[in-house]
Protein backbone atom coordinates (compact mmCIF):
# COMPACT_ATOMS: atom_id res chain seq x y z
CA UNK A 1 0.00 0.00 0.00
CA UNK A 2 2.88 2.31 0.72
CA UNK A 3 4.10 1.81 -2.83
CA UNK A 4 0.69 2.64 -4.27
CA UNK A 5 0.46 5.70 -2.10
CA UNK A 6 3.73 7.03 -3.58
CA UNK A 7 2.54 6.39 -7.13
CA UNK A 8 -0.79 8.07 -6.38
CA UNK A 9 1.06 11.06 -4.94
CA UNK A 10 3.23 11.39 -8.11
CA UNK A 11 0.16 11.07 -10.34
CA UNK A 12 -1.63 13.70 -8.23
CA UNK A 13 1.34 16.08 -8.61
CA UNK A 14 1.47 15.56 -12.38
CA UNK A 15 -2.29 16.10 -12.74
CA UNK A 16 -2.14 19.15 -10.47
CA UNK A 17 0.81 20.67 -12.38
CA UNK A 18 -0.91 20.17 -15.72
CA UNK A 19 -4.09 21.81 -14.50
CA UNK A 20 -2.11 24.94 -13.49
CA UNK A 21 0.09 25.10 -16.58
CA UNK A 22 -0.58 28.07 -18.88
CA UNK A 23 0.94 30.06 -21.70
CA UNK A 24 1.37 33.82 -22.16
CA UNK A 25 1.71 36.29 -25.00
CA UNK A 26 2.93 39.88 -25.07
CA UNK A 27 1.12 42.77 -26.70
CA UNK A 28 3.18 45.74 -27.86
CA UNK A 29 1.22 48.98 -27.81
CA UNK A 30 2.61 51.90 -29.83
CA UNK A 31 1.45 55.23 -31.19
CA UNK A 32 3.10 57.40 -33.78
CA UNK A 33 2.77 61.18 -33.71
CA UNK A 34 3.92 62.78 -36.95
CA UNK A 35 6.09 65.89 -36.79
CA UNK A 36 4.19 69.09 -37.48
CA UNK A 37 5.83 72.18 -38.94
CA UNK A 38 3.25 74.77 -39.96
CA UNK A 39 3.70 78.47 -40.66
CA UNK A 40 0.64 80.60 -41.30
CA UNK A 41 0.89 84.25 -42.31
CA UNK A 42 -1.54 87.14 -42.21
CA UNK A 43 -0.43 90.18 -44.20
CA UNK A 44 -1.64 93.46 -42.72
CA UNK A 45 -2.82 96.46 -44.75
CA UNK A 46 0.48 98.22 -44.08
CA UNK A 47 2.30 95.62 -46.20
CA UNK A 48 0.72 97.06 -49.36
CA UNK A 49 0.78 100.74 -48.39
CA UNK A 50 4.43 101.37 -47.52
CA UNK A 51 5.65 104.96 -47.84
CA UNK A 52 8.53 104.98 -50.34
CA UNK A 53 8.81 108.79 -50.35
CA UNK A 54 9.21 109.25 -46.58
CA UNK A 55 10.29 105.73 -45.63
CA UNK A 56 8.97 103.51 -42.87
CA UNK A 57 10.38 102.79 -39.44
CA UNK A 58 9.30 99.69 -37.50
CA UNK A 59 6.06 99.28 -39.44
CA UNK A 60 4.13 96.13 -38.58
CA UNK A 61 3.39 94.44 -41.92
CA UNK A 62 2.39 90.87 -41.00
CA UNK A 63 1.83 88.31 -38.28
CA UNK A 64 2.75 84.66 -38.42
CA UNK A 65 1.56 81.69 -36.41
CA UNK A 66 4.13 78.91 -35.95
CA UNK A 67 2.78 75.49 -35.05
CA UNK A 68 5.31 72.79 -34.20
CA UNK A 69 5.67 69.66 -32.06
CA UNK A 70 9.24 68.61 -32.89
CA UNK A 71 11.36 68.03 -29.76
CA UNK A 72 14.50 69.27 -31.55
CA UNK A 73 12.84 72.63 -32.28
CA UNK A 74 12.81 74.54 -35.55
CA UNK A 75 14.22 77.42 -37.56
CA UNK A 76 12.35 80.03 -39.56
CA UNK A 77 14.14 81.05 -42.75
CA UNK A 78 13.49 84.05 -44.97
CA UNK A 79 14.46 84.99 -48.50
CA UNK A 80 13.77 87.97 -50.74
CA UNK A 81 12.97 87.72 -54.44
CA UNK A 82 14.49 91.19 -55.10
CA UNK A 83 17.50 90.91 -52.80
CA UNK A 84 15.99 93.05 -50.01
CA UNK A 85 14.81 95.85 -52.30
CA UNK A 86 11.45 97.29 -53.26
CA UNK A 87 11.70 97.66 -57.04
CA UNK A 88 9.52 99.47 -59.53
CA UNK A 89 8.34 96.97 -62.13
CA UNK A 90 11.16 94.95 -63.65
CA UNK A 91 13.66 97.77 -63.29
CA UNK A 92 16.79 97.23 -61.25
CA UNK A 93 17.50 100.96 -61.44
CA UNK A 94 14.42 102.26 -59.61
CA UNK A 95 14.54 100.76 -56.13
CA UNK A 96 14.91 101.33 -52.42
CA UNK A 97 16.19 98.96 -49.76
CA UNK A 98 14.50 97.71 -46.63
CA UNK A 99 15.29 95.65 -43.55
CA UNK A 100 12.92 93.25 -41.89
CA UNK A 101 12.54 91.99 -38.31
CA UNK A 102 10.95 88.66 -37.44
CA UNK A 103 9.66 88.42 -33.87
CA UNK A 104 11.87 90.38 -31.49
CA UNK A 105 15.04 89.67 -33.47
CA UNK A 106 17.27 92.17 -35.18
CA UNK A 107 16.44 94.00 -38.38
CA UNK A 108 18.24 92.34 -41.26
CA UNK A 109 18.66 92.87 -44.96
CA UNK A 110 17.33 89.85 -46.81
CA UNK A 111 18.92 88.38 -49.90
CA UNK A 112 17.98 85.77 -52.46
CA UNK A 113 19.83 83.25 -50.29
CA UNK A 114 17.69 81.91 -47.42
CA UNK A 115 18.82 82.93 -43.95
CA UNK A 116 17.65 81.99 -40.47
CA UNK A 117 15.58 84.78 -38.89
CA UNK A 118 14.26 82.89 -35.85
CA UNK A 119 15.18 79.75 -33.90
CA UNK A 120 13.53 77.62 -31.23
CA UNK A 121 16.12 75.17 -29.94
CA UNK A 122 13.85 72.63 -28.21
CA UNK A 123 10.20 71.89 -27.50
CA UNK A 124 8.59 69.69 -24.87
CA UNK A 125 5.10 69.78 -26.41
CA UNK A 126 3.05 71.11 -29.33
CA UNK A 127 3.40 74.89 -29.46
CA UNK A 128 1.49 77.60 -31.28
CA UNK A 129 3.27 80.94 -31.29
CA UNK A 130 2.33 84.25 -32.89
CA UNK A 131 5.14 86.46 -34.21
CA UNK A 132 5.22 89.98 -35.65
CA UNK A 133 7.03 91.00 -38.82
CA UNK A 134 8.20 94.61 -38.93
CA UNK A 135 9.92 96.57 -41.69
CA UNK A 136 12.16 99.61 -42.08
CA UNK A 137 12.04 101.10 -45.59
CA UNK A 138 14.69 103.57 -46.72
CA UNK A 139 13.13 106.82 -47.97
CA UNK A 140 13.37 107.53 -51.68
CA UNK A 141 12.09 111.16 -51.85
CA UNK A 142 12.69 111.47 -55.61
CA UNK A 143 11.00 108.16 -56.49
CA UNK A 144 9.25 107.86 -59.82
CA UNK A 145 5.56 107.03 -59.88
CA UNK A 146 4.82 103.31 -59.88
CA UNK A 147 4.34 100.23 -57.78
CA UNK A 148 7.39 99.12 -55.81
CA UNK A 149 7.38 95.53 -54.63
CA UNK A 150 9.23 92.48 -53.42
CA UNK A 151 8.18 88.99 -52.37
CA UNK A 152 9.52 87.67 -49.07
CA UNK A 153 9.20 83.94 -48.46
CA UNK A 154 9.29 82.43 -44.95
CA UNK A 155 9.91 78.73 -44.34
CA UNK A 156 9.68 76.74 -41.10
CA UNK A 157 12.07 73.80 -40.93
CA UNK A 158 13.28 71.15 -38.49
CA UNK A 159 16.56 71.80 -36.68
Amino acid sequence: MKKNRGVLYIIFLLVSFESYASSSAGLDLKATVPAIYDLQMTALNASTSLDILKGNKGTLVARTVEICNAPEGYDVWATSQNNGQLRSGDSNAIKTSYTIRYSSGVYRALTTTPQIVYTISALSKMTKTTQNININVSALPNASAGIYSDVVTFIIQAR
